[in-house]
């Protein structure tokens, strides 16, 4: 959450604007995970349909919750041993810890949405195979490549990434 709303709160007129962000963290972290079904109360049909998605990660679990909710059968392939992408390998765990993402990708997975993880397309699993197998695929593979800052010298073996330095550090 960007919390952009934030800087617009009426209540800040008053004071300081309610921290919409912090206040969501807060109440996720209170709920268990036990009380998920109950609370989010998914009914899951089946429209007969199956979908592919490649990349276990924001947008792949997003859009694997939600497609499994209209009743497609739902497997995602993720390269990595674990899902979360960025929100894992990138997001430092005092931000976001490992067990309330975990949580998560564990519900998702409870309502029915198989993820094969270690699972590289293209080298584990044709693309072809997926087209032939699926009725539809959605790719979302992330941002895993850090984006050039075109300047001399970032290509020297010294230099890091950002997203290096986040990934070693989530490792």
């Amino acid at each position: 959450c960007t919390r952009r709303c934030e800087s617009v709160c009426p209540v800040g007129i008053l004071g300081e604007p309610v921290a919409i962000r912090w206040l969501k963290r807060f109440i996720v972290d209170q709920v268990d995970a036990k009380d998920y079904k109950r609370i989010l109360n998914d009914q899951i049909g089946d429209s007969g349909h199956k979908v592919a998605i490649i990349g276990a990660g924001p947008g792949g679990l997003s859009a694997a919750y939600y497609l499994r909710k209209q009743g497609h059968a739902v497997t995602v392939y993720e390269a990595e041993e674990t899902g979360g992408g960025m929100l894992r390998y990138g997001v430092p765990s005092y931000r976001l810890p490992d067990a309330d993402l975990d949580k998560d990708i564990d519900y998702i997975q409870s309502l029915g949405v198989e993820i094969r993880f270690n699972t590289r397309v293209g080298r584990d699993i044709q693309f072809s195979e997926l087209l032939d197998v699926y009725d539809a695929v959605f790719i979302s593979t992330g941002l895993s490549l850090p984006s050039s800052m075109r300047i001399q010298g970032e290509d020297h073996p010294r230099v890091l990434s950002g997203l290096q330095v986040l990934d070693d550090v989530a490792s």
